[in-house]
C-alpha cells in the first residue's frame, strides 16, 4: 500500500497522477429468485502488471464463495472498495457479469495507473506550510529540494521501493521497502528502511510558543540515522497491527549544547537508542484519505530506550478515535478525539511532542508549538457537499489513461479544542495547562477523497483570527 509520500510532496507530474484516480462503477442489478447464490467464477480485465492474487487479497469473497442473494451488491460495493484503497489503479468496477440460476459470474475491471516515479522534488521542511509562509516569512532557504525515485506494485504484488535524495535546508538520503504480505495467507507483512540526515538549520528550543532557530550554513550542526524494520499482521479487512523495531543515532554540536543543555538531555551531544513501536488499528470508513462515513480507531504505544547502553528513556501511548456520520444525501457531520501520554516528565527536547507538529493542531494555532507530556484534543465538524463534477483526461497520458478527474467542493463549519499539560510551564510554553479552542468556516477541494486542499477562514481563543490553508484529509 502507497505511503503519505504521495501527499504533495512529489513532482507535478507525480501529483497529476494522484489526483486522476477515478472510480467508474456501474451499479450492479440483481434479478434472481435464488435466496444464495454460488460465485461460479472472478474474472479480471486490464491487468498488465498487477497479480491477480492482488487483487484477490482485498475481496470479501472468492470463487467457490456462497453469498446470500440479499447481501451480493453490498459484498460487491465492499470489494470495490477495498480495491480503491490499495492506491494501484485510476479505475476500478466490480459487477455481476452474467446470473444463471444459483450461479454467479463476476467481473473486475481496472486501468493501472503509472507505478514508476522518477522526478524532481520541492518540499518543506517546517512543520506546515503555514509555519513557513507566515513564521518564517517563505524563506527559500527552509525548502529542501532534490530527486526521487519510487517504483510502485514491484512485482505486481503491491510492493513499493523507495530511494530519496534531497538537499537544501537539510540533507537527506532514505531507502525503503514495504511487502505488504510474504506469507501463504497473505496476512503478514513488513517495512524495511533506513534515513540519515543532515542540518544546518535546527529548531533548537520554544519560545513563547513558537520555534527558535540556530542556523550556521558553515557547518553541519545535527546528524542522524535511523534505522526501521516494521512487521504487519492483517487478520481482516478492517484490523491491522503493526509492530515496529527502529535505531536511532544521533548527533549535535557543541554550540548547539551550549545555547540548550537539554536538547539530548544530560548535557549529551550523542544520542543512541532502540524503540519498540506497536499499533493497533480498526477502520470502518468508507474511504481512508477523504472519509465521510464509518469509525477509525487506533492505539499506540511506544517505548524508546531499552537496551543497556541507551541514553533515553521515554514511554508514549496514543489513542485516537475519529467518526464519520452522514445527516441526509449532501451533509455530513464529523467528530474526532485524540489523548497522548507519556513519561517521564523530563524528556530530551528533540523528543517530545505536545501540539503543533503533523496532525496534531488546534485550528487557529497552526503558527504555534505547544510543547508537553499530554494532551487531548477533540475536532467536529458539519459539511455540505455542494459540488460534484469530473474532467476527461486524454487516453494517451500515461499517468491517467484516460481516466476522469473527479472533484467535490465541499463547504463547512468546525470547532476543536484541546489542552496540552506540560510539567515545566514557563514564559517560553504560555500555551501549556490552559484550555485553548478554534472555530471558523473552510473549504475543501477534494480530488478523488485521496488528496484535499483545505481553505479554513479560523478564530481562536487568543482573539486572533486569519486564514490557513492545509493540504491533508484531516479535519
Amino acid at each position: 500500500m502507497q505511503q503519505p509520500f504521495i501527499k504533495f510532496s512529489l513532482s507535478v507530474l507525480f501529483f497529476l497522477s494522484v489526483t486522476s484516480k477515478l472510480l467508474a462503477q456501474q451499479d450492479s442489478v440483481l434479478h434472481t429468485s435464488e435466496k444464495y447464490l454460488i460465485v461460479k467464477s472472478i474474472s479480471f480485465q486490464g491487468l498488465k502488471q498487477t497479480k491477480e492474487s492482488t487483487l484477490l487479497r482485498q475481496m470479501t469473497f472468492q470463487a467457490g464463495s456462497i453469498i446470500a442473494s440479499d447481501d451480493l451488491l453490498n459484498e460487491l460495493k465492499q470489494s470495490r472498495q477495498n480495491l480503491v484503497n490499495i492506491d494501484l489503479f485510476n479505475q476500478v468496477a466490480v459487477n455481476i457479469e452474467a446470473i444463471e440460476g444459483a450461479e454467479v459470474w463476476i467481473k473486475v475491471s481496472v486501468k493501472e495507473m503509472w507505478y514508476t516515479y522518477p522526478g524532481l522534488s520541492l518540499q518543506i521542511a517546517d512543520r506546515n506550510f503555514n509555519s513557513w509562509y507566515q513564521e518564517h516569512n517563505h524563506d527559500w532557504n527552509r525548502l529542501e529540494y532534490g530527486m526521487r525515485f519510487y517504483q510502485l506494485n514491484c512485482r505486481g504484488r503491491d510492493e513499493d521501493l523507495k530511494l530519496v535524495c534531497l538537499l537544501g535546508f537539510s540533507k537527506q538520503f532514505e531507502a525503503g521497502y514495504t511487502i505488504p504480505y510474504f506469507d501463504s495467507l497473505q496476512k503478514l507483512g513488513v517495512k524495511l528502511n533506513v534515513k540519515y540526515t543532515e542540518d544546518k538549520m535546527i529548531n533548537y528550543q520554544t519560545e513563547d510558543n513558537h520555534e527558535a532557530v540556530f542556523q550556521d550554513f558553515s557547518t553541519v550542526n545535527k546528524k542522524n540515522f535511523l534505522a526501521t524494520i516494521e512487521f504487519k499482521r492483517e487478520p481482516g479487512f478492517h484490523f491491522t497491527q503493526k509492530l515496529a523495531f527502529d535505531y536511532s543515532r544521533n548527533r549535535i554540536g557543541d554550540t548547539l549544547l551550549k545555547i540548550n543543555p537539554d536538547y539530548f538531555l544530560n548535557g549529551d551531544t550523542l544520542q543512541h537508542f532502540f524503540s519498540v513501536r506497536f499499533t493497533y488499528t480498526v477502520d470502518f470508513r468508507n474511504m481512508k484519505y477523504y472519509p465521510l462515513t464509518g469509525t477509525f480507531f487506533e492505539f499506540y504505544i511506544a517505548k524508546q530506550g531499552f537496551a543497556i547502553h541507551d541514553n533515553v528513556n521515554v514511554l508514549s501511548t496514543t489513542l485516537t478515535l475519529n467518526q464519520y456520520y452522514q445527516l441526509n444525501k449532501k451533509w455530513y457531520a464529523a467528530i474526532g478525539t485524540r489523548v497522548k501520554y507519556s513519561l517521564p516528565a523530563h524528556q530530551p527536547f528533540n523528543l517530545q511532542r505536545g501540539l503543533g507538529y503533523q496532525g496534531d493542531y488546534i485550528n487557529g494555532y497552526e503558527l504555534y508549538v505547544i510543547d508537553g507530556q499530554q494532551f487531548a484534543i477533540q475536532k467536529l465538524n458539519i459539511k455540505y457537499h455542494l459540488l460534484q463534477f469530473s474532467v476527461k483526461t486524454n487516453s494517451k497520458n500515461i499517468f491517467t489513461k484516460g481516466a476522469d478527474v473527479p472533484i467535490g467542493l465541499f463547504i463547512k463549519a468546525f470547532a476543536n479544542g484541546g489542552y496540552v499539560e506540560d510539567a515545566f510551564e514557563n514564559n517560553m510554553n504560555r500555551l501549556a495547562n490552559q484550555f485553548l479552542y478554534g472555530y471558523g468556516l473552510g473549504i475543501d477541494l477534494v480530488t478523488f477523497y485521496d488528496s484535499a486542499i483545505r481553505f479554513e477562514y479560523t478564530f481562536n481563543s487568543e482573539g486572533e483570527k486569519g486564514l490557513f490553508l492545509h493540504a491533508d484529509s484531516y479535519f
